[in-house]
């Protein structure tokens, strides 16, 4: 084809925010996308042209001719490096147009938003190219940010083994490397970090890769213009070392003599105001920090360096702000941002401020820290910080633990606790909190309703969507592996009036409980917390019981001290408020001296939704929570004869006091056959039905508050 009839052949178009001048029968859709995706430029005509590699005089002809006639600048943009045609091709069309013309001297990258950013060399960005002068540098990144120069332009040296590079959002400093470890993270980082108008990121480190030295970090910050470095968020993408007990944004305040403004984690989405994310040791996001902004002050021999939050959002509505970073949550409290979560305290009389808001960001999840400087505010400020949890979004109050602010240290490492991130994204729920032992045996008592993990009447119809929302890909994966279960035994799950979405959904926490994900859930259940748990427990409530039932003995092996023996001889009845878990055979395996037997008339068999390898239990059985237990004998182990505690499941009637001797009769099967069951229980052969990774779930005794 000749140049004549190649530039006949020119085809444009408006798409989106620019005019496409493609040199062919049709516009390609790299151009097109390019064009869709592009920010406006009020300033310029935005023109996008989709040329071959080298392009002919008489293909620029054909793009002169299709732009049309104005006197406004223009910009061009096209994909891929042209190198010096880019700057003929600029002063010829400003001559041939007699207009501005804005060209890339170099290639093209398409950022977050919208956004270019031109790099191929020294020097290399956008050239203005006016008619009858010559061609100057213009910028780096498109649309241009105040904070934008040729400093931030290059590539720069840090030390023997730093080295920084311009991306769409700022600098990207990171171990001194080029492989294709070191190009995936950039095209990510290039491609989803926002450039902020007037914020420019400096990113640090690399996933996976060694520590960047903070002194690297701090030559980086020096060869900045001064008026740039107050513009200046720097964030931790990969590991940073910043000496021992050093957070990197106090030790670079430190080493500058100067503040310092951090984000806790990593930006992503829009440039005006980007949500905050922490960063996983692999490179996944974490959490969306509530502290957007931190600022970092040298330490003084007079002052302390108590890092300020800058700037913020609050996962809750519904409160009157106070100051920058504080609001009334309460008439007596206060909910304060802090860089590794949210604070209640009282207004004034407050303790461990120092501490709290220097405790460094986590990123498995935000802390809810509680004043505890006496024993009414803490009873008073841990009730309002599990409020406080319980209305965050269900993302967010999945990864919330609770904090006494009085058990936290002054300072934290720098660099990430070398832990593995979830390999499904996301976290998708927390592990309750751990709880003490109670000083004394005692019953549980009962919980406030909202820690209940029984299934609503209506069917745990909000718990459902947060646990899907919460596992994400993760509960696809689940819901695949449980539907084949399901279906196999469509009978025994009692489909109903339940859609089959909700089934699967129910069977996907049952699934969860039995593995090593619920391993703390009773424990936080028998303790009346409330917390994520709490959902995640009214689907497998609702799960189990759709199961068969066994009835007859169940039981397994415990080690219970003289002083909880004792409570059950001093109770008829007890209550256990999480699933009490047993075995329908005896598993001479388990360590303990007496034998817990228990007569089921409910409890739920979990075979078909049990997990595989270590974690799998056979025979095993389920009582719901809040079920309740007529205690009928309590036998110690002494001279080498094991002991025995034998209970009988009892209905919600019979607990009822008044009611205990007209089941006098029950009772008294019930001792006959529990009774039968242990002589077998003693007799049976070592074999193994418990996995490794499962002995944990069994020992606790029902009723009584975990040791």
């Amino acid at each position: 084809m000749s140049d004549t009839d190649r530039s006949r052949a020119t085809r444009w178009a408006t798409v989106g925010n620019a005019l496409v001048i493609a040199a062919g029968e049709t516009i390609g859709e790299h151009a097109r996308g390019l064009a869709m995706s592009v920010a406006a430029d009020p300033g310029h005509e935005l023109v996008v042209a989709d040329l071959p590699k080298n392009p002919t005089v008489a293909m620029w002809e054909a793009v002169a001719e299709a732009i049309p006639r104005g006197r406004q600048p223009i910009r061009l943009v096209i994909a891929g490096g042209y190198g010096e045609a880019m700057t003929l091709a600029g002063h010829w069309l400003a001559e041939r147009l007699a207009r501005t013309v804005v060209v890339p001297d170099g290639e093209v990258h398409q950022g977050a938003n919208g956004s270019l950013l031109v790099h191929g060399g020294p020097g290399s960005g956008w050239l203005t190219c006016r008619p009858r002068q010559r061609s100057h540098w213009e910028a780096k990144r498109f649309p241009r940010p105040s904070w934008d120069s040729r400093a931030v332009g290059d590539v720069l040296a840090t030390g023997s083994n730093g080295i920084a590079e311009p991306i769409p959002a700022g600098m990207w400093l990171h171990p001194a490397a080029d492989d294709e470890h070191v190009a995936r993270h950039r095209r990510r980082l290039v491609e989803t970090v926002p450039c902020r108008p007037d914020a420019m990121t400096v990113l640090v480190g690399c996933p996976g890769m060694a520590p960047v030295r903070i002194e690297d970090v701090a030559y980086l910050r020096s060869c900045l213009p001064e008026d740039v470095r107050p513009q200046v968020r720097f964030a931790a993408y990969g590991g940073v070392a910043a000496g021992p007990g050093g957070y990197f944004g106090q030790v670079l305040a430190q080493l500058v003599h100067q503040p310092v403004v951090c984000y806790p984690g990593v930006p992503v989405g829009g440039a005006e105001w980007p949500e905050i994310h922490t960063i996983w040791p692999n490179g996944s996001l974490g959490w969306r920090c509530f502290a957007r902004e931190v600022e970092y002050f040298p330490a003084t021999d007079t002052t302390a360096a108590t890092p300020a939050v800058r700037t913020h959002w609050l996962p809750f509505a519904g409160v009157t702000q106070l100051d920058s970073a504080a609001y009334w949550y309460a008439p007596d409290a206060v909910i304060e941002i802090v860089q590794a979560g949210l604070w209640l305290r009282s207004p004034e009389g407050y303790g461990h401020a120092d501490a709290v808001r220097s405790h460094p960001c986590d990123h498995a999840g935000p802390k809810v820290f509680f004043d505890d400087s006496t024993e009414q505010s803490a009873t008073r400020m841990h009730w309002l910080a599990r409020d406080v949890a319980s209305r965050m979004p269900p993302d967010v109050r999945t990864r919330t633990s609770l904090v006494a602010a009085g058990t936290i240290g002054r300072h934290a490492p720098a660099a990430p606790r070398p832990e593995q991130a979830p390999r499904q994204g996301p976290v998708p729920f927390l592990r309750p909190e751990a709880h003490g032992a109670a000083e004394l045996p005692r019953p549980q008592g009962r919980p406030a309703p909202e820690a209940v993990a029984l299934a609503p009447a209506a069917g745990p119809v909000a718990e459902r969507a947060w646990l899907r929302e919460s596992l994400g890909l993760e509960f696809d994966v689940m819901a695949g592996s449980v539907a084949f279960a399901v279906a196999e035994h469509t009978g025994a799950w009692v489909l109903g009036q339940v859609a089959e979405d909700d089934v699967h959904t129910d069977a996907v926490a049952v699934r969860l409980y039995l593995s090593a994900h619920g391993e703390k859930i009773d424990r936080a259940l028998r303790f009346g917390e409330t917390g994520p748990h709490v959902p995640l427990a009214r689907c497998a409530a609702a799960g189990l019981a759709r199961l068969p039932a066994h009835r007859g003995a169940v039981g397994y092996r415990a080690s219970p001290t003289p002083a909880q023996l004792q409570l059950y001889r001093d109770h008829d009845v007890v209550t256990d408020w999480g699933f009490t878990s047993a075995l329908t055979e005896p598993c001479p395996s388990q360590p303990g001296e007496v034998d817990v037997l228990l007569w089921s008339m409910t409890a739920r068999l979990t075979q078909a939704l049990e997990p595989e390898g270590d974690e799998q239990v056979l025979g095993r059985t389920l009582f719901l929570p809040g079920t309740s237990f007529r205690v009928l004998e309590v036998v110690a182990p002494e001279h080498g004869r094991r002991g025995r505690l034998l209970l009988r499941e009892i209905s919600g009637q019979e607990a009822d006091p008044a009611l205990t001797r007209q089941a006098g009769h029950l009772d008294e099967l019930a001792t006959n056959s529990l009774r039968a069951a242990a002589e077998r229980w003693a007799q049976a052969q070592p074999n193994r039905k418990i996995g490794a990774a499962a002995h944990n779930r069994f020992g606790e005794l029902p009723g009584l508050l975990p040791r």
